[in-house]
């Protein structure tokens, strides 16, 4: 039987128990309070890390591609003969939730992707690896705007990135075909508010929401605006059964 840990307390679980058929097929450990070293020294087959956790294991797991040794996030880690590699489900696994519904994506048009550091990083630089290159981001943490596009132009050239912060996302004048966001009311509470009038998104435009498992008052607004939706269980349910 498969062993996932969840590195931190603050990791959510009880998404779980609305996943179906993976009873006796995987073991959950939760947080045990173990140090990057120690976790490893376990050997558990995945360990699942939250937001800037990976920075305690970025110097621990061995030889890391260059994609990932440049963009310095991730939020899985593998085990695999010899040690662990770090991977990125939850941006590979956006993409084949979308993917999977057939809507009509337009490449060509602006995608826009607010939130976390890692979260907006790690799914800009797989969107941009499917085809699209015109990009709005908009962090929590402002600070760190810059080195998102440093990091994204050093990857990937010749990409579109216009930066909005999240207290200016009222203002925006360009609706975009697709909005994914990691935003919780706790990070910013009037953009949170903002977002539920969904003016930056095209009529039929698709937005994803990796956190309305918990809060789901935008996937709720989004659906009564008749907008396609991609909710976290949906996304988390392909994480976990990718590991099966």
């Amino acid at each position: 039987m498969k062993k996932i840990y969840f590195f931190s307390e603050a990791y959510p679980t009880d998404f779980l128990k609305n996943i179906p058929g993976i009873d006796g097929k995987i073991e959950f450990v939760k947080s045990q309070n173990l140090s990057a070293e120690e976790a490893l020294l376990k050997g558990f087959d995945y360990i699942f890390l939250r937001e800037g956790e990976f920075e305690f294991f970025k110097n621990l797991v061995g030889a890391l591609s260059w994609k990932t040794n440049h963009l310095g996030v991730a939020d899985t880690l593998v085990r695999i003969e010899g040690g662990y590699r770090p991977v990125n489900l939850n941006a590979d696994c956006i993409m084949q939730s979308l993917k999977s519904k057939n809507y009509k994506l337009d490449t060509t048009q602006s995608v826009m992707i607010i939130g976390s550091f890692d979260f907006v990083l790690s799914v800009a630089v797989k969107l941009a690896l499917s085809g699209y290159s015109d990009f709005l981001v908009s962090l929590d943490e402002n600070d760190r705007v810059a080195e998102l596009e440093k990091k994204m132009r050093e990857f990937i050239f010749n990409l579109k990135i216009k930066p909005v912060s999240l207290n200016e996302m009222t203002f925006l004048q360009t609706a975009s075909g697709l909005l994914i966001s990691n935003v919780t009311p706790e990070m910013n509470k009037d953009a949170y508010e903002t977002l539920t009038y969904f003016n930056f998104l095209t009529h039929g435009g698709v937005f994803v929401d990796f956190q309305s498992y918990a809060y789901p008052t935008l996937i709720e607004e989004a659906k009564r605006a008749e907008l396609n939706t991609v909710e976290e269980l949906e996304i988390l349910t392909l994480k976990i059964n990718s590991l099966l």
